[in-house]
């Protein structure tokens, strides 16, 4: 495995950070707030409110033809991929600066994309201008979480492409799901995952992928856990490259100048990945995996096929400079027809270009906690004066991962309301706690919460009413010395399931003082039983058994009122101001009747 590592160099999506409200509380004042149980942890900016900013993007084969700058005759992206996610939101379509390709769509309200196609074809473009024809091609957006296809298939398009001269393809297959909620975190399954693929023999104006199905690519972006607790983020390219051959156009000879490259990995199935890593704690990193795999390179040269090279790729890229590099007989026959003509492989950069929006505005940053990195496993370029007559890559991978703001805490969303905004002295409410908030809240998530602990603090916020804490669900207990009620083990909790709604029953005594009681939920939990989402893949997330989460609220409510206290005259019927009433009616009927005769003797 070779890697590149490079500490605090990428580029970021410039974002809007926007807190995020931990739990919903009807009917009430209430403000919440994150907290964790152990230090390190409490570092981690909550996932709603971070910055974070990711993309990937990678294709099996990706081809321009005839690119005068302004404008493309053709170009080609077969077994495509992408994810592009940034905690601030996405806005304008972008665009691959290397190969000119359509990253992702135009979107507002979105915050995670992923995209996967089989084949896409555009012909006559103008750089901004995505391809026209896309086959077997799947986009999602979040939020709310999507998914569109299924991973393994039917496929999204199974009717072959077939364009005279341009390209012929066999069955295509593209998935996409995207995962973002500010509630709660994407853990267990990726934030952005694309997936394209194509079943060869496809033909591409003079490309040739020979082999059956062995075309693919994939591209996630994950949280992984920190060994403090807290994530880091990650965003991995996956290649599984076909058989290729390659016709040089314009070589000036009756017979055709081919290149045939093979790319055997450790076995038939196993793809070269490009991982770029950033736990937000500063320290970031490029892993290239499966980087030297066995390549097998026949050259035809005016009709002559010379020996077959297989090597790994490392031993076979000054062998293959000899055979078109500046000094080699292809180089100089080709300049000779006024050709430049430039072939590498396993070309790596651990800092790629920039990404830019379709109107050619750069839309990352540099920023700290952050890496960016692209390769490609073949590069052949083919130009003449100005015009490139053929941008050939094979394997071509480009990944983005960045923390501005530090790792990563996911806050379990709780919900807190009080039966009653007010109540009188003498009466009872009911306080109720839904861990977490909603059904919906860990919509993104494709881990159970495990070893559920909550403790429920009861304090005065002002005045000095009193109360007495009664009944008690799910087996709490009260402490009366800490004013604090425990539930110590409330098991696991489901994604999807309803919430666990906890209750806590107070009386007030009919002779309290007025005030507002306050009320504060603390949540802790870990992770387990991850299922790795859609893609069914847990081995990316990282050990999260060493992840507690934390998540608080506090509801300043109800209010207490005094007994008696604006309710106009004593209900009791008895007491010291009853012989006064009853001596003003008296006075009030005597009056009366005098006021009555004189008005008679009047008339």
């Amino acid at each position: 495995m070779i890697r590149f590592r490079r500490r605090g160099l990428a580029l970021l999506g410039t974002a809007v950070l926007t807190a995020a409200t931990v739990g919903a509380v009807p009917a009430a004042t209430a403000t919440a707030a994150s907290a964790a149980p152990r230090a390190l942890a409490a570092q981690g900016t909550p996932f709603g409110s971070a910055g974070f900013a990711e993309f990937g993007t990678g294709s099996e084969l990706s081809l321009s033809a005839l690119n005068t700058g302004s404008t493309q005759l053709a170009r080609v992206d077969q077994a495509f991929s992408a994810t592009v996610g940034a905690g601030g939101g996405l806005g304008p379509a972008l665009i691959d600066p290397q190969t000119g390709a359509v990253v992702q769509p135009a979107v507002s309200g979105a915050n995670a994309t992923a995209r996967g196609s089989g084949a896409e074809v555009g012909l006559g473009l103008t750089p901004a201008q995505a391809n026209q024809i896309q086959l077997g091609i799947a986009q999602a957006k979040a939020p709310p979480p999507q998914t569109v296809g299924t991973i393994a298939g039917p496929e999204v398009s199974a009717i072959p492409l077939q364009i005279p001269g341009v390209i012929q393809t066999g069955v295509l297959h593209g998935f996409a799901s995207a995962n973002y909620s500010p509630t709660f975190c994407p853990v267990g399954e990726p934030i952005g995952y694309g997936l394209g693929s194509a079943a060869a023999p496809t033909t591409v104006l003079s490309t040739v992928v020979a082999s059956p199905g062995a075309a693919a690519s994939s591209t996630r972006s994950d949280l992984f856990a920190n060994t403090d607790g807290t994530f880091g983020l990650q965003t991995r390219v996956s290649e599984t490259i076909a058989p290729l051959v390659v016709t040089l156009a314009g070589a000036g000879t009756a017979t055709p100048t081919t290149l045939a490259v093979t790319v055997q990995g450790t076995s038939a199935s196993t793809p070269v990945t490009l991982t770029a890593i950033t736990d937000g704690e500063g320290h970031s990193t490029m892993v290239l995996g499966n980087a030297d795999p066995t390549v097998s390179v026949v050259l035809t040269l005016a009709g002559v096929p010379l020996p077959a090279i297989t090597a790994s790729l490392g031993s076979l890229a000054p062998l293959l400079n000899g055979l078109v590099g500046p000094t080699s007989a292809l180089h100089t026959l080709l300049n000779g027809l006024g050709l430049n003509l430039s072939v590498t492989l396993g070309d790596g950069h651990t800092v790629a270009s920039p990404l830019r929006d379709a109107n050619g505005a750069v839309v990352f940053a540099n920023a700290t906690n952050a890496i960016s990195g692209s390769y490609d496993l073949l590069a052949l370029h083919l130009s003449l004066g100005s015009t490139v007559v053929t941008d050939l890559r094979l394997g071509h991978m480009e990944a983005y991962a960045a923390l501005p703001n530090g790792s990563i805490a996911c806050t379990v969303p709780v919900a807190k309301v009080a039966s009653v905004p007010n109540v009188t002295a003498g009466n009872t409410f009911t306080w109720s706690i839904s861990v977490p908030s909603s059904a919906t809240a860990l919509a993104d998530s494709a881990c159970d919460l495990t070893n559920i602990v909550v403790t429920d603090k009861i304090k005065v916020n002002s005045g000095s009413p009193s109360f007495t804490v009664g009944a008690i669900s799910n087996g709490g207990t009260y402490n009366t010395s800490t004013g604090t009620v425990t539930w110590p083990n409330l098991g696991t909790y489901h994604p999807g399931d309803p919430p666990i709604v906890l209750t806590v029953s107070v009386s007030i005594p009919s002779n309290s003082p007025a005030g507002v009681l306050q009320d504060t939920a603390n949540v802790t939990a870990g992770l387990g039983n991850c299922t790795g989402g859609v893609t069914g893949i847990t081995t990316l997330i990282g050990n999260v058994s060493n992840v507690v989460l934390g998540g608080s609220i506090t509801l300043i409510a109800p209010t207490v009122s005094a007994a008696g206290v604006g309710a106009g005259l004593a209900t009791t019927g008895t007491g010291p101001l009853l012989p006064w009433i009853a001596a003003g009616l008296l006075a009030m009927a005597y009056a009366t009747r005098r006021v009555v005769r004189r008005t008679r003797r009047v008339q």
